[in-house]
């Protein structure tokens, strides 16, 4: 992130003991290491390749771990192996890869809070009224409105596991919604099926949950702080 985007976000994050941003960078290696770091899937099975995995904490200005793994070792798996890192009143910021029900369910038992993207195999409800999130209907409501965002508290998961957050959705430029459908219907292709409607209709959006309220962290705080792991 760039000097002036954190010094604009600085004051944003005075209320968290630690703001940890955590990612991965895949590359290759010399092909003789392939026992060791083998390769796969579009890096091609008879390459190597090796997997950094780092947290960064953006308040203290400080590393938190840098590790290097097999590229084979996914990131949640990795995230399984992290949760021992998480404490009270850190601000946690992960790519969607990192992301998983154990992973929040974790964050809010030690009383931390999170902030990423909304996965999107989860069906969120609102939990005002129980009914899923119809992204093409709330579309063309701001739209109409001119709406810049939406905001709302929605329950994610099921049973034993649902969990209340507050979700914010931000419309995305045309350009990059074509962008968007375009790489999904390649890939949607080369596996002989069609994108649904709702999945066209919910790329309109970046989507955001967190467990901050909105007296910490207001919509537009949420939209500036996730930037700075981007």
């Amino acid at each position: 992130a760039s000097t002036m985007n954190l010094s604009l976000a600085a004051h944003k994050w005075a209320p968290f003991s630690a703001v940890k941003v955590a990612d991965s960078c895949k590359f290759t290696l010399p092909v003789q290491y392939k026992k060791y770091y083998p390769g796969y899937g579009s890096f091609g099975n008879e390459s190597s390749v090796m997997n950094m995995q780092y947290a960064f904490d953006l308040k203290l200005g400080d590393w938190e771990s840098l590790e290097f793994t097999k590229a084979t070792e996914n990131d949640q798996s990795h995230s399984t192996k992290t949760l021992g890192r998480i404490n009270k009143d850190e601000l946690h910021i992960r790519d969607l890869g990192f992301i998983t029900m154990t992973y929040l369910e974790k964050i809010i038992s030690e009383k931390a809070f999170f902030l990423n993207r909304l996965n999107p195999q989860w069906k969120p409800t609102e939990k005002n009224t129980g009914k899923r999130v119809d992204w093409k209907a709330l579309y063309q409501k701001m739209q109409n409105n001119r709406d810049s965002h939406f905001e709302t508290v929605v329950t994610i998961g099921s049973g034993k596991k649902a969990l209340d957050c507050r979700l914010v959705a931000v419309t995305v430029p045309e350009k990059v919604w074509t962008e968007r459908i375009r790489k999904a219907q390649q890939k949607m292709k080369s596996m002989g099926s069609e994108l649904t409607d709702e999945y066209k209709a919910r790329c309109r959006f970046s989507i955001f949950i967190t467990n901050t309220d909105a007296g910490t962290l207001k919509a537009a705080d949420i939209i500036q702080l996730y930037r700075l792991r981007w």
